[in-house]
């Protein structure tokens, strides 16, 4: 009995042997160990055309990256949840701070202005890797501006689940987040009536109110200055940024992208 072999695997009995011929089932561990590593499994499985075992390649599935790892499989360890990439990079990441803030938000004395919000994200990070700022604007400069946002990435932002949030920055801006941004640092839920700071209006520019006392951005409580927030709201996404004002004695939370090309 002979056995038609290609390119190191198993195809098959020769044709003059294959009729009535039957194989050893109680062959050796060793000899099924040998086959299997020389060939490959070959249960059930068709022989194609060309004369390779198998099964004929399927299309390509749009929802996989390169149609075959899935977008949210975890292929790099550092990446926080679901946001590796095929490559072994990971998609830049935004979470809502769990805790809320005053509108003069309190964080390190050598911080003035918006990079008070970025040290709260920073801080309130954990560690989940990369460098995070806040979405804030700070006098003439929004997120959409170098000065507050030096990286606005091309690629997809995720929340710490791996949900997609907006395919880059420049959607983000155009036509906002696809789903709320509403997973915290701690993966909890922010309800959606709590009030986020932002200063900020839909497309990353600043807005006319941002806590401001003395001239300084994020420094007020005052009960009568009033600052921009957005509300983390599913059911309605057009107020993501700038869904009103209210004083900045109140506490609102945090939107924190990180930053990445």
């Amino acid at each position: 009995m002979s056995f038609v072999v290609a390119c190191g695997r198993f195809l098959g009995l020769s044709e003059e042997e294959s009729s009535g011929t039957d194989l050893d089932v109680d062959a050796s561990a060793d000899d099924a160990a040998h086959q299997d590593s020389a060939s490959g499994s070959t249960d059930g499985a068709p022989l194609l055309e060309d004369g390779a075992i198998g099964t004929p390649d399927a299309a390509p599935d749009s929802s996989k990256i390169d149609g075959g790892i899935d977008a949210g499989t975890i292929n790099n360890p550092s990446c926080a949840s679901k946001r590796s990439r095929a490559d072994g990079g990971c998609d830049p990441a935004v979470f809502i701070t769990k805790q809320s803030f005053v509108g003069s938000l309190p964080a390190n004395l050598d911080a003035i202005g918006a990079e008070k919000g970025d040290n709260l994200c920073n801080e309130a990070k954990g560690t989940i890797p990369g460098a995070f700022r806040a979405w804030l604007s700070d006098g003439a400069d929004g997120p959409a501006t170098a000065k507050r946002f030096p990286k606005r990435s091309t690629r997809p932002y995720r929340n710490l689940n791996g949900a997609l949030i907006a395919d880059d920055f420049a959607q983000l801006i155009t036509s906002g987040p696809k789903i709320a941004i509403n997973v915290s640092e701690t993966l909890e839920i922010v309800p959606p009536a709590d009030p986020v700071w932002t200063g900020t209006l839909a497309n990353g520019t600043p807005n006319a109110f941002r806590c401001t006392g003395n001239l300084v951005d994020w420094s007020s409580i005052a009960n009568a200055v009033r600052g921009n927030y957005g509300f983390a709201d599913p059911g309605n996404l057009s107020t993501w940024t700038n869904a009103g004002d209210t004083s900045c004695a109140n506490g609102a939370h945090l939107y924190c992208f990180e930053q990445q090309d």
